[in-house]
């Protein structure tokens, strides 16, 4: 099957933190493909270990589970032209027509590009007067300096945060007694996390897969992209 990629639109999302209509939105990159197909034994950015069975396994269940077209589970699919360059996407697609045929997929930069756009500021503003918990490594306790504040924080290690998945799901699941939106910044297990907690609370919080696009905003340049996030561009996005 060919991947068909659809637009899901930053403004559009926003509107649905504005109207109070939980979501979920998952990023499958070639860190996740490269997992799932067993093509690569660690991520682009070395932070994170794709070899263990039980996270390919959460990332399959992940697309598998929800199929078809849904109005509050959004599996983000990388940029076609990039998974073809690293050759991954004429393997993505026989894969998918085998085991996830009816899967709908989303362009999953969509946060990114309106990051580097200077787009973000609606989704910030937003962000701001809801109740928000973060799930990402330590420099991100930063975010409450300008960006936006949040009532949790479940630290992630910058490395291999998988091997201690049990202990971060288990505390972020604690402070889930009210709607909230969940702010993730933990790479590939980040998306298992997000399904099994849809599936386990319902259609009940905001987990947005936000990757790496939050690290500029606190002072760390892990991606190479983020030499476009430059301090006009974060001044942008921040404006009160």
């Amino acid at each position: 099957m060919k991947v068909s990629v659809n637009e899901l639109t930053v403004s559009y999302l926003t509107s649905r933190l504005t109207e109070g209509k939980p979501f979920a939105f998952l990023r499958y990159g070639n860190g996740e493909w490269g997992c799932i197909l067993r093509a690569a034994v660690r991520t682009g950015s070395g932070s994170h270990t794709l070899k263990p069975p039980a996270l390919r396994d959460g990332l399959v269940r992940g697309i598998r589970r929800h199929q078809g077209v849904s109005n509050s589970y959004y599996l983000g699919m990388q940029s076609l032209s990039y998974l073809t360059r690293v050759s991954l996407l004429s393997r993505i697609e026989d894969w998918l027509s085998k085991r996830a045929p009816k899967s709908v997929w989303y362009g999953a930069d969509v946060l990114h590009k309106a990051s580097m756009k200077t787009k973000l500021n609606p989704m910030i503003q937003q962000l701001r007067k809801m109740r928000v918990v973060v799930v990402g490594p330590k420099w991100l306790r930063k975010l409450n300096e300008g960006v936006f504040g949040y009532v949790g924080f479940v630290e992630v290690p910058s490395r291999d945060c998988f091997y201690q998945y049990k202990r971060l799901k288990t505390e972020l699941i604690s402070k889930l007694d009210k709607q909230t939106v969940v702010v993730f910044c933990a790479g590939p297990p980040a998306k298992m996390m997000i399904s099994e907690i849809y599936e386990q609370l319902g259609n009940k919080h905001f987990l947005i897969d936000y990757g790496s696009m939050w690290d500029p905003y606190c002072g760390k340049h892990s991606r190479r992209y983020h030499k476009r996030i430059t301090q006009a561009v974060r001044r942008g996005n921040l404006k009160s």
